[in-house]
């Protein structure tokens, strides 16, 4: 497995999500009648369906290997840039930024910098959508087994350094071992209407599901 499988991987084993929020961005799509641009897309689980169901979608990835299987799921318009720095001369009726992608980017001036480029990119009937969540305070873990499935082992450990959360994942696969850090904001929900209103936008809509909190905004 490539890194963009073992992504893939751990969604359905781990986080054990794979189409809920589909329906979500569906909808927004259907009733803004106009493209959608989806940020941090991924391997395409949501840019995918939404081709499918006939939108006209770009998929904006920092990840040449995710681009590269979302493109083979059909999401033929595919960029690879950076969310938080870049430029279309189109504008879109829905900017998506789907599960937690945002409390990937640190800091608050990432954060911000994505929401203000992509305030930028809302046509003036559209919306900007995202989901975000708080993850709890926990005790710190060590190589901890936390799924095993179809040939794949992954062992992680999770570290709280205050708003930050630090999870180090090693996979083994196929022989082969993949080991990385990810670091996310653990306050997301908390902070995303703070986030929006610095951002120059305005929330239209913000409503739990589960532990996580869907948000609505359009430019101010």
């Amino acid at each position: 497995m490539n890194t963009a499988e073992l992504y893939d991987w751990e969604l359905q084993h781990v986080h054990h999500r794979i189409d809920q929020d589909v329906g979500f961005y569906r909808s927004l799509a259907r009733v803004l009648e106009g493209p959608v641009l989806e940020l941090a897309c991924g391997t395409g689980r949501i840019s995918a369906p939404l081709v499918k169901a006939g939108f006209d979608v770009v998929g904006l990835d920092i990840d040449p290997a995710m681009l590269h299987l979302a493109r083979q799921r059909g999401v033929a318009n595919v960029v690879q840039a950076d969310m938080r720095r870049f430029a279309f001369t189109e504008r879109f009726g829905l900017v998506a930024i789907p599960y937690n992608s945002l409390q990937l980017l640190g800091d608050d001036d990432g954060v911000l910098a994505c929401l203000r480029a992509a305030a930028e990119h809302v046509a003036p009937h559209g919306l900007l959508a995202f989901e975000v969540t708080d993850f709890p305070a926990q005790d710190d873990v060590d190589n901890e087994l936390i799924a095993e499935d179809d040939g794949v082992r992954l062992t992680g450990s999770l570290r709280i350094d205050g708003s930050l959360l630090h999870y180090r994942r090693r996979f083994e696969a196929d022989g082969d071992v993949y080991e990385d850090v990810l670091t996310l904001r653990r306050d997301g929900a908390t902070n995303s209407l703070r986030w929006i209103e610095a951002a120059g936008l305005t929330t239209v809509s913000a409503d739990w599901v589960g532990l996580g909190l869907r948000v609505t905004a359009r430019p101010a």
